[in-house]
């Protein structure tokens, strides 16, 4: 695919209402006690934050911006809403999809609380028993937190339109150059590293269906909404390959962050873990089978130990010889 400029270019009103959404976006995670999602969403804002500025505008130049904001805040800004929404909605997919039921809690009737939901009773402060999510409950809440991430990405797009508070033009955008194919090749790599850890095959279109919806509707409300112009193929391409990028590494960082029977597929189950297994057996059975075939030969200690018993019980014997020979003297010399 050739190199190709991808711009946006959009009024001061949408920065506006895009912080605005972004607000509701965390105040509904507070509200919802989602503390992981709120986790991810810190690091994700971290990482983009470097990736936009650190490294596409300050280090290799690729990111160009004409705006009235400085460049560090405009980067900053770009980088929250993709940054803070979308780790926190793809981790919180991958609870309501992946996320296992221990048997410690099958036996029980409870479940790791994914919902976010605080069971406790207010009256008597005691904890209520937290109840496992039916599939039905999960694919509603999958349902309700994608409505409000399609509705955070998308409303402040549109509702700039209908605004004249700011009119002032801001716009961004990126050199592409040769990134296609490196983008590509890592898609590749990271996929690629889940099939060697033995995921199942329907799991991996679970993960690419996640990063493809959700980067998905974050292209789809630039190119609606005529913030970004371009072709209907770089908009599927840029859906179904920039947050696939980030999904297997999101997905193993996430379940390496759970207790070890919440995970999705256990250690045991990841070939690399079974080799070594393999390895340390050998190894076990090798040391045992020596420490038996040692064990049945007589060492130089126990053949001089029963030398020794051997020399004794001679002693002893001749020792009752001679008695039984003065015995029988005696006993003659009282007959006569």
């Amino acid at each position: 695919m050739k190199s190709e400029f991808v711009d946006r270019t959009f009024d001061a009103d949408y920065i506006y209402f895009d912080i605005l959404f972004l607000c509701i976006w965390i105040l509904f995670l507070i509200a919802r006690k989602k503390k992981l999602a709120l986790l991810w969403s810190l690091i994700g804002l971290i990482v983009y934050y470097i990736v936009d500025y650190g490294i596409w505008y300050s280090w290799q130049g690729t990111r160009r911006t004409n705006c009235f904001v400085n460049p560090a805040l405009l980067m900053f800004w770009v980088s929250s809403t993709p940054g803070v929404v979308h780790p926190a909605w793809v981790v919180m997919m991958f609870e309501l999809t992946f996320l296992k039921e221990t048997d410690n809690n099958r036996s029980s009737g409870t479940k790791i609380q994914i919902s976010g939901d605080s069971d406790a009773d207010s009256s008597n402060g005691v904890v209520a028993e937290k109840q496992p999510l039916s599939s039905e409950e999960r694919t509603r809440q999958r349902i309700l937190w994608t409505i409000l991430f399609f509705s955070v990405q998308t409303i402040p797009a549109f509702m700039q339109k209908g605004f004249d508070w700011d009119n002032r033009t801001c716009k961004i955008g990126r050199h592409m150059g040769g990134n296609r194919w490196k983008m590509l090749l890592s898609l590749v790599i990271g996929y690629g590293y889940l099939c060697w850890r033995r995921i199942k095959v329907k799991d991996l279109v679970k993960l690419f269906l996640i990063g493809f919806i959700g980067e998905g509707i974050f292209e789809f409300a630039f190119y609606i909404s005529g913030i970004r112009t371009g072709k209907i193929d770089v908009l599927l391409f840029d859906s179904a390959i920039e947050m696939n990028l980030g999904i297997p590494w999101m997905f193993l960082l996430w379940r390496w962050m759970l207790k070890k029977d919440q995970r999705p597929y256990y250690d045991e189950q990841y070939c690399v873990l079974k080799w070594l297994n393999s390895f340390k057996c050998w190894v076990t059975c090798s040391k045992n089978k020596r420490k038996k075939s040692s064990s049945s030969k007589p060492t130089s200690s126990d053949s001089e130990e029963v030398q020794l018993n051997n020399n004794q019980n001679n002693i002893d014997i001749e020792e009752q010889s001679s008695s039984n020979d003065e015995l029988s003297n005696y006993t003659s010399s009282n007959s006569d």
